[in-house]
């Protein structure tokens, strides 16, 4: 195992996705309403979960976000500006974390591109419990809304292109795969030390 020998740059690869997580950057909800929808569908309640039950932060500290392509295109060359609350937070979080843990958080985080998604999906591993937008208990213990989660805009374009043979079905399949083997990992992790 990697993460056990050297966990630092596994924990500074996790904290990089804060900066520029895909989770944040939303469609502009006059100019692309059905993206807009779907990432609605997707991320509701997702910062707050983390910021909150994860994180231990106040309502009022939420991460920064940008709407619309201008806006996150901009936004995207040097970070999204989140505060330094939130930061901290994170970091100490992370660097709470045991190796297998981390481990199954860097998986999902690098899997995802959203340090939230991968937070959000560990945090109900270890749980142990949760639930879902779509009313399933079961969906965020065995990671199938965090692969929803991670594909909102992959899925959108898909909606709208098509499906390429090879590519898309395999690229859905890795996705399912790692969030499923993160949980998996995180709750192991947690059912051996209880």
């Amino acid at each position: 195992d990697q993460v056990a020998g050297g966990p630092g740059p596994h924990r500074s690869d996790v904290l990089r996705y804060l900066r520029n997580d895909t989770s944040c950057y939303w469609a502009d909800p006059d100019e692309d309403r059905v993206l807009h929808r779907n990432q609605t569908a997707a991320w509701s309640g997702l910062h707050a979960l983390v910021s909150g039950d994860v994180l231990g932060l106040p309502s009022d500290v939420s991460p920064a976000q940008a709407v619309g392509g201008g806006e996150a295109l901009t936004l995207s060359r040097g970070g999204l500006p989140h505060p330094p609350a939130l930061v901290d937070g994170a970091r100490r979080w992370v660097d709470g974390l045991d190796a297998w843990t981390l481990a199954a958080l860097y998986g999902a985080a690098s899997e995802s591109k959203s340090f939230f998604v991968a937070a959000a999906l560990v945090h109900e591993a270890v749980r142990g419990a949760g639930g879902d937008a779509d009313g399933g208990e079961e969906d965020r213990r065995d990671g199938r809304w965090a692969a929803r989660a991670a594909r909102v805009e992959e899925e959108f374009n898909i909606e709208c292109w098509g499906l390429v043979e090879g590519g898309h079905d395999y690229d859905r399949l890795n996705c399912s795969v790692q969030m499923h083997s993160a949980s998996f990992l995180a709750q192991a992790v947690a059912d051996s030390v209880r």
